[in-house]
């Protein structure tokens, strides 16, 4: 049986590390960011890749990342954020928190389970690709779509888990993060910043080469 999906199409408006005031990144593009937190996830426990403090006050769900793929032929990557979620409607699914990324089981809630060594939620489809400063969010029956979510998950997995080589991490005051670094013989203070925005056309009934997206075959895996 096949599972329809709809697709919603983003814009990258910003990605990478900008100067003040610039509106062009200095570095760290979409290819180089994706893949800089496709490598910081490997292998970590599911519970270990929420990129901010547990308990912190940001308003926001936990979030996670419960799987992930990069396809080394186009350069695009798929990453399955799992959402935590204890409250809305629908079935909610219990991912092993302590289980390697891509390797967790994931289980439908009962009211027997007490949620010991799960974290409880649904997961959240996400296919970047880098080449045309796009992700398209993969929304299906069981699966939630968060854009805001999403774009937070990735600025903190930036400022707050990643290493970087060649940048030296830096946070002001006010709290703020900032990355240092050597460009030829100036030192270059940059801030990350990334932000997407909803393609206002109805990609339901849009030609995919009216995105920018003609000759473009690849399937999300």
């Amino acid at each position: 049986m096949v599972t329809p999906a709809h697709l919603n199409f983003f814009s990258i408006e910003e990605c990478g590390l900008y100067k003040h005031n610039n509106k062009e990144p200095e570095v760290l593009g979409p290819a180089e960011t994706f893949d800089l937190i496709y490598q910081w996830v490997q292998g970590k426990p599911i519970e270990d890749t929420l990129p901010w403090a547990p308990a912190s006050k940001n308003g926001l769900a936990k979030c996670y990342c419960h799987d992930f793929y990069k396809d080394e032929d186009t350069g695009e990557f798929l990453f399955v954020l799992w959402k935590s979620d204890t409250s809305s409607s629908g079935t909610i699914w219990g991912a092993q928190a302590s289980a390697a990324t891509g390797s967790s089981k994931v289980v439908e809630y009962t009211d027997k389970d007490k949620g010991d060594k799960l974290i409880w939620g649904r997961p959240a489809y996400y296919w970047i690709i880098p080449d045309l400063n796009t992700v398209v969010s993969i929304k299906v029956d069981h699966s939630v779509c968060d854009s805001t979510l999403f774009q937070e998950w990735v600025l903190r997995c930036i400022e707050n888990r990643v290493a970087h080589p060649n940048k030296e991490k830096l946070e002001t005051a006010s709290g703020k993060v900032r990355f240092e670094f050597k460009d030829k013989t100036d030192t270059v203070r940059c801030a990350f910043r990334f932000d997407v925005h909803l393609r206002s056309r109805d990609t339901g009934n849009a030609q995919l080469q009216e995105f920018g997206i003609e000759g473009h075959t690849h399937r999300p895996p």
